[in-house]
Parts: structure tokens; sequence; C-alpha cells
């Protein structure tokens, strides 16, 4: 019985040794769990945002955090950080403009603005914009309210 037991016991580490070291045996390459991100041309990764119907996609993307806070001290909302490399770019995929309906010309008009700290102007996001280089006095992308998505710059 010991001797069964000590030759199952070699037989076990041996094939565990093998399988360690790749030697003879093929095992079945990792399973990826995460969508691929593609790298920008420069430095970080694409990543996509979506609230709602408004979809962008910001380039030079260091990390990401979601968030939550109070706004204006009493309603809980969730926002997402964007640690942006430089040179970073906003993409317009989709807007999630009003249909101008309530105004009387009639004119599609922006929902959604890219904040500017520092007493800039805000800057409406449309369907039709070209990419926006993100500037280190851009805050973030807001509504009505709190931002839901805020620009940090790498250190």
């Amino acid at each position: 019985m010991k001797r069964y037991f000590s030759l199952l016991l070699c037989a076990v580490l041996c094939v565990g040794c093998l399988a360690l070291t790749g030697c003879g045996i093929a095992t079945a390459p990792p399973t990826e769990t995460q969508a691929p991100t593609t790298t920008a041309p420069g430095q970080g990764l694409v990543q996509a945002f979506q609230r709602g119907d408004l979809r962008l996609e910001i380039t030079n993307v260091a990390s990401t955090e979601e968030r939550s806070g109070l706004d204006h001290g009493t309603d809980p909302y969730d926002y997402t950080v964007f640690t942006l490399y430089p040179g970073a770019q906003l993409r317009v995929i989709g807007a999630d403009m009003n249909d101008g309906g309530d105004t009387e010309a009639g004119v599609p008009y922006a929902k959604w603005y890219v904040s500017a700290e520092n007493g800039g102007e805000y800057i409406p996001i449309t369907d039709d914009m070209p990419p926006l280089t993100i500037t280190s006095d851009m805050g973030g992308v807001f509504q009505e309210g709190p931002a839901v998505l805020v620009f940090k710059w790498f250190a």
C-alpha cells in the first residue's frame, strides 16, 4: 500500500511539473474575461463613455474610476473619472441632442456640454462636432447639475 501511494504521489508530482513547465503537454490558452481595448496613438487607451443616449470615445486614457457624490449635499449621483495623458481627445459617437421642438426656431441643440474650469466657456456636445482635444482647463462633461464625466490629468 505504501508503495502504491508513493508511486501515485510521484506520478502526480511529475504530471504537475510537466504542466507547469509546458513540457509535452498542450494546454489551452487562458480565456480573456474583458473586452480588448485599443491603444491610442501616443499613449493610453481608447475608452468609451455612455450616459443615457450620450456616447463618447476618449483617447489617451490612463485609468478610469467610478465614484459617487452628493449634489448640493443631498442628492446622490454617480460619475466617472478619466485620468488622461496629454493629447487626449473626445470624439462624439452620439450626442443625445434636444430635437428643438421646444424652441421657436425648431433647431436641435445640445443637451450635454464640456465644462471649462477657470472661467472658460462651455462647449456644446453635438452630433456633427469634430474631435475635441481635451485641455487642462476642461473639467468634464455635464448636462444640468454636476459632471457625469470628470477629466483628471496623469501626474
